[in-house]
């Protein structure tokens, strides 16, 4: 029964794999297989083999550092053949891919590192390495980009805004790779925001140029602010002035003197003019009283309640104002969230 069951088992695996050289081969493998036939001097094979290996596309396509090799195999495969066309077409395919690569030496004859050497220092390729996504700081160095040339040559790298005039940041010669910086905060100026399109032009020996674009979008980081404080409360307030006094007694005691003297006796009087008098008198203490029950007594003030007021009103207008300004300088100083999309070139010669 057991053997029965391995036999079945192993009958399955083969058919789900399929008939021996029958199963594609990953681009890897394809490459391998170039190589493996370009060593046994075998170039048409070897061409076959690592051109089906570049022709993969998508998650199974090789990376950019195995895809410059393979060009470079293909180029000397082609040269080999006789094909000085081809080689050079593919020898700028792997400086494409990767403008900093160089073929090894030991690895290559003089006769074909000559010939890549001669396609190179004809070409102007630059390969773009930026943060994908970042958070530039204010005060800080700005966005980096790091540029690869596969030849010395002037160019220029210039940041286009979706709806203004492009700005240029660097306009030099590069001879291997330069670091160039987006100062993306500048001390005293807005913070950008929105899409933009770092842009490398490359002056080419024959004319024209050849250009690298990689778009960025900066998204700004919203700074935390302080709340602004609260007056103070009422209860925290001191009378300026002293309470008043009742105007009542005041009035009522005029009023009655004034009652008491039109009623004194006659016998205080000698004659008619001591009861004119009497009258007289009488009336005068009865206004006083009116104009004393009306106008009362004025409250005396109290500077030292007025100025523990002012005193209250200052502190909290001064802390009012050290927050606001705090709050503007934060605003001021909002970092920037960068992301960098996939870089695309625009080659004349195609």
């Amino acid at each position: 029964m057991m053997p029965r069951l391995a036999l079945l088992l192993t009958l399955t695996v083969l058919a789900a794999a399929g008939p021996p050289g029958l199963r594609a081969q990953s681009a890897r493998e394809l490459v391998a297989s170039g190589l493996a036939a370009y060593r046994a001097v075998r170039y048409d094979g070897a061409v076959q083999q690592l051109r089906q290996a570049l022709d993969v596309e998508g998650d199974d396509a090789l990376p950019d550092s195995v895809r410059a090799t393979a060009y470079a195999y293909l180029a000397a495969a082609e040269y080999y053949r006789g094909r000085a066309d081809a080689a050079a077409t593919a020898t700028r395919q792997a400086l494409l891919t990767d403008p900093a690569y160089r073929p090894d030496t030991l690895v290559f004859p003089p006769d074909v590192t000559d010939a890549f050497e001669s396609v190179r220092r004809r070409t102007r390729y630059v390969r773009i390495r930026a943060p994908a996504d970042t958070i530039v700081q204010p005060g800080g160095r700005g966005y980096p980009v790091r540029l690869y040339v596969s030849a010395a040559h002037e160019l220029t790298a210039a940041l286009i805004p979706e709806d203004g005039k492009p700005r240029v940041f660097y306009d030099g010669a590069v001879r291997d790779s330069a670091d160039i910086v987006w100062p993306a905060l500048e001390r005293g100026a807005r913070s950008p925001t929105g899409r933009f399109v770092l842009e490398i032009r490359s002056r080419l020996p024959a004319g024209g140029t050849r250009v690298v674009r990689l778009p960025l979008e900066a998204l700004p980081i919203r700074a935390d602010t302080l709340a602004q404080p609260a007056p103070p409360a009422d209860s925290l307030f001191l009378a300026e002035r002293a309470a008043r006094r009742s105007r009542v007694p005041s009035a009522s005691l005029a009023l009655l003197a004034s009652a008491a003297t039109m009623l004194l006796p006659t016998v205080v009087a000698k004659d008619g003019v001591g009861t004119r008098t009497r009258y007289a008198l009488g009336a005068s203490l009865g206004v006083a009283g009116i104009v004393a029950f009306f106008t009362g007594s004025r409250p005396d003030p109290l500077p030292a309640n007025a100025a523990t007021n002012r005193a209250l009103m200052d502190a909290w207008q001064r802390e009012s104002d050290a927050v606001r300004a705090e709050n503007e300088r934060r605003r001021g100083r909002a970092a920037l969230r960068i992301v960098a999309g996939p870089p695309a070139t625009t080659d004349p010669s195609r």
